[in-house]
């Protein structure tokens, strides 16, 4: 049985993450890097509630 997680999936997913913030950038303007700081950020608050 081969692992899940292999390095051409892990190339894919980013891959498909650099497509998805190009495209943004050039077509979208949906500003998906500061979204995904943002909610990291809130990540961040959560996880130091439990700490």
């Amino acid at each position: 049985m081969t692992p899940a997680m292999t390095n051409t999936v892990a190339l894919w997913i980013l891959g498909c993450l650099i497509a998805l913030l190009l495209a943004d950038t050039v077509f979208f303007h949906w500003h998906l890097p500061t979204l995904f700081g943002r909610e990291f950020l809130n990540l961040i608050d959560w996880l130091a509630f439990w700490r």
